[in-house]
This record gives C-alpha cells, structure tokens and sequence, in this order.
C-alpha cells in the first residue's frame, strides 16, 4: 500500500510539471468617458425640456453619480419632476434643493401641482 502511495505522488508530481504554462492574461483596452460636471448638467437655472433629463449621469470630481427622477403629472397638465439634486417643472428651469432641505419639491410647489 505505501508503495503505491509512492508511485501515485511520483505520478502526479510529472502530471504537474508537463502541464503548460498559463496563457498571460489579455490586455483590455480601457476608455474612459468623462461626464458633464453635475454642477452644470443640472444647474440652478437649467432649462429642463423632458422629465428624463434630470435622470442622469453625471460627476463631481472623479465620483459619477446616476440620479432617478420622479414625476408627477399635476391638475393644470404640467410635470412636475424631482431628484436628489432638485426639481422643476419640464419646460422650465432648474431649481436646485437648499442645502439640508428634503430632496422632494417645496410644499408650496407639491400643493399647487395637486390643486
């Protein structure tokens, strides 16, 4: 019995070393994009034309940042949209949250979008 444990050692030690070397790995290529500063993408004053314009990607330094939106359709036929950065009404312009304020629309804005 111990010598065939000795023959089956011996026997995979040569298995091991006429087994070929490893390929080297493949060199990837890699792009990188560079995104439009959030501060600009969704900008205080930023005409908002389509509720997903505010559900972007955007960066701030080299941190990228993917924001969802939420909408709601109010009484008068407007959208009124939100993200984390701000809201607006599409077709208008862009208003950023104060800073430490919730990340949903003002109140006012909220009721008058309900009617």
């Amino acid at each position: 019995m111990r010598r065939g444990l000795i023959l089956a050692v011996i026997a995979l030690a040569a298995a091991c070393r006429s087994t070929p070397a490893a390929a080297p790995p493949t060199t990837v290529a890699i792009t990188t994009t560079t995104l439009t500063p959030c501060s600009v993408a969704l900008a205080d004053g930023v005409k908002v034309t389509t509720a997903e314009q505010i559900s972007k990607t955007c960066q701030d330094g080299a941190t990228a940042h993917t924001y969802g939106a939420g909408s709601t359709t109010c009484t008068d036929g407007r959208t009124l949209v939100h993200n984390d950065l701000g809201w607006a009404y599409v077709g208008e312009t862009f208003h950023r949250h104060a800073a430490g304020a919730e990340k949903v629309p003002p109140a006012a804005e909220a009721a008058a979008c309900k009617g």
